[in-house]
């Protein structure tokens, strides 16, 4: 029994130190930004006036692997997941290699969209 313990801490010891550095994340056509930081999320794209808040109650890793991240997002009345993956991604509006790439399933209604980016380290403000 205290072995069933045991492996079960070590289980929730090491899925809490999965994380992510702070982020920030976005795509193009169509236009949608994700602010990763400090366990919250905001989503936002020109045809939402008010950007979405999210808490981050889960961070999840690749079984066996490193990345990609499965990143929870809950917000009031809005749920979503990040998928957010260490490989370079060519961000299209800047032409820039970004470290991250990030896949954003989320809703429109009751319509389901994935959203697809890159990401680049949020900088210290």
């Amino acid at each position: 029994m205290w072995r069933c313990a045991l492996v079960l801490l070590a289980s929730i010891a090491a899925a809490q130190e999965v994380s992510v550095p702070p982020l920030l994340c976005g795509g193009v056509e169509p236009f949608w930004t994700l602010t990763l930081d400090e366990g919250r999320g905001t989503y936002a794209t020109p045809e939402t006036p008010d950007a979405v808040l999210y808490n981050i109650p889960l961070i999840t890793q690749a079984e066996g692997r490193p990345w990609p991240r499965a990143v929870t997002l809950i917000g009031r009345g809005d749920t979503a997941i990040a998928l957010i993956n260490e490989r370079q991604c060519m961000d299209t509006k800047s032409d820039a290699l970004q470290p991250y790439e990030a896949t954003l399933l989320t809703q429109r209604g009751t319509d389901a969209i994935i959203l697809t980016g890159c990401c680049r380290i949020k900088p210290d403000n």
